[in-house]
């Protein structure tokens, strides 16, 4: 499939908008829940960018399918047609025996399926590469698979082997493209990012913004746009799940910066609701008491939701936290309980008329009386049966009317929706 139909979006979309597709496409696919269409989506952004770049700054490079990883390819693409390298260095014999074609097949398979040490010794005694002007030729399309095929990628030590034997490190004995694309895919097969990724946390334990920016910039690898852009997504994917450990904003603002996030200031917010909800810190939030976001990572009991839901302004109170916190995370944080939230956030709203709307009302109506009768109780030794009904009176008609009152307001709010959506001119066909 067309890697901007995966993304959404036009074929003629430009970085900017490629990378807002696939924040807002990564925020929807979890590796955890779908990690097919995950990956196809990773896939996806890559190969997306790779064809853009193509068509605004190399014009006719091949383009890439969704699966390809390309690392490096930061001074353009190759020029050189390998397949036409003129045979004068080359015996006819071998010219004839073995095309340019198989010899990279060959030099692959061997890298692939044998020991560093022992790929190096057949590197020398493979008799076709013996040509000077054959090893040159083979060298640069060696170079041109592994970066245009994903499945042809190589272990560090094989990489390593590859530059020793064709001089792939020396200045000036191929392109400058090739050299730079095949430094890009050392660099890409060397780098940890498992280490990185421990490391970053390990510097942003004591959120010293100076610290993280020295220890990003002595990560040479990074200077490399294909490490940097694979060490990107990955991060931005890690630091999009629920148990990342909480970054300050200035160090998630110097992430966003290096790594070119467009979502960063949502980053920022879910990274803070995370840390307010695993602190029981919600100051920030409006609210100082520590019992409400208790209340919402409790398993639910309805009895006790039932309880606080009887006090009008606990009620409240625990409904706007959970609202708060959603909100900042962009979707109800997973660490709150599901049922919790639900219950406070619809016995809050106005326009619930549910059955825990009117069991809330009468527990309200209720309560006050049975306090009034059992404080007579031990007040004057008898049930005060009289002040008792006077309060449950009271209570059902002060429940009844704001309900009422609601489900006026309500409607009006529905009818005044309705009659603006009529009112809304219809787009032009």
């Amino acid at each position: 499939m067309n890697p901007f139909e995966v993304l959404g979006i036009d074929e003629q979309a430009d970085a900017r908008e490629i990378k807002r597709a696939y924040a807002a496409a990564v925020r929807v696919t979890r590796p955890d829940q779908d990690p097919e269409q995950f990956q196809r989506v990773n896939e996806a952004y890559r190969a997306a960018l790779e064809l853009q770049q193509q068509r605004g700054d190399v014009r006719g490079a091949h383009a890439l399918p969704v699966g390809a990883v390309r690392t490096g390819w930061s001074s353009g693409p190759i020029s050189i047609d390998p397949t036409q390298a003129s045979p004068a260095a080359t015996t006819a014999t071998l010219a004839e025996s073995v095309s340019l074609a198989q010899m990279v097949v060959a030099v692959l398979d061997a890298a692939s399926t044998q020991p560093a040490a022992t790929f190096a010794q057949w590197l020398q005694r493979y008799t076709p590469l013996y040509s000077l002007q054959r090893k040159t030729d083979v060298a640069i399309a060696l170079v041109r698979k592994l970066v245009l095929q994903a499945d042809s990628a190589l272990s560090p030590a094989a990489l390593d082997a590859i530059a020793d034997f064709f001089d792939l490190g020396s200045v000036g004995n191929y392109p400058a493209p090739v050299q730079s694309a095949f430094q890009s895919l050392r660099l890409f097969a060397h780098f940890d990012y498992e280490r990185f990724q421990a490391e970053l946390i390990a510097q942003s334990r004591d959120q010293s913004l100076y610290r993280v920016h020295a220890w990003l910039r002595s990560q040479h690898a990074l200077n490399d746009r294909g490490v940097r852009d694979y060490v990107g997504q990955r991060l931005h994917v890690w630091l999009w799940l629920d148990d990342t450990p909480y970054l300050s904003s200035p160090i998630l603002d110097l992430l966003g910066s290096l790594f070119g996030y467009e979502d960063s200031a949502q980053l920022q917010a879910r990274s803070t609701a995370r840390w307010s909800i695993e602190s029981e810190n919600t100051g920030h939030l409006g609210e100082n008491a520590k019992w409400p976001i208790r209340q919402l990572k409790r398993r639910f009991g309805l009895p006790r939701a039932l309880a606080i839901a009887v006090i009008p302004e606990w009620s409240r109170r625990v409904a706007r936290l959970a609202h708060r916190l959603s909100q900042r995370y962009g979707e109800r944080p997973s660490q709150l309980n599901a049922a919790q939230c639900e219950f406070f956030l619809q016995v809050a709203r106005k326009s619930y008329f549910g059955r825990w709307r009117w069991v809330v009302a009468a527990l309200r109506a209720i309560v006050p009386a049975l306090g009034v009768l059992l404080l007579g109780r031990l007040l004057l030794g008898e049930y005060p049966l009289d002040a008792g009904l006077w309060f449950l009176s009271i209570g059902a008609i002060v429940g009844a009317t704001t309900i009422g009152f609601d489900a006026i307001n309500a409607w009006r709010d529905r009818r005044q929706a309705a009659r603006q959506a009529a009112a809304a001119p219809t787009p032009a066909r």
